[in-house]
């Protein structure tokens, strides 16, 4: 019998609270000026302090457009923002009967500050419960 090898170095919590993935897109505006520009991806299903899962409704949107992830939950705003991020997981998730098909994304984060991380360790605290 194969033992499934667990490995996460961090805990995964489930996020409640409808938190957002937002996507940051460097766009030029007026003269060679760079401001992020912000696209929401999707819902995270969960989360650990070394990376999260995100419900894509929108095929349109690619993920490999961006390199920085943010996280903001309805009515309180961005919670952490500009993390570097890799996607290691694409899943198909079951289509209902409209046709209207998601993708499961599972991403990595890159190097972080110590102030994204205790953000993230907020974020965790508030708004998600242990698996």
């Amino acid at each position: 019998m194969n033992a499934i090898i667990e490995r996460r170095e961090y805990p995964r919590y489930d996020v409640n609270g409808g938190a957002k993935l937002i996507l940051q897109k460097n766009g030029f505006v007026a003269i060679l000026m760079i401001r992020p520009k912000f696209v929401e991806l999707g819902h995270i299903s969960d989360i650990s302090m070394g990376g999260l899962s995100v419900v894509n409704p929108n095929e349109k949107i690619n993920l490999n457009q961006s390199n920085l992830l943010s996280i903001r939950v309805p009515g309180k705003g961005m919670i952490v923002t500009s993390i570097p991020y890799e996607m290691i997981a694409n899943y198909q998730m079951p289509c209902y009967i409209d046709n209207n098909c998601q993708k499961k994304h599972g991403l990595k984060f890159g190097k972080i500050s110590d102030d994204q991380k205790n953000l993230l360790k907020l974020f965790i605290r508030r708004f998600a419960v242990k698996k």
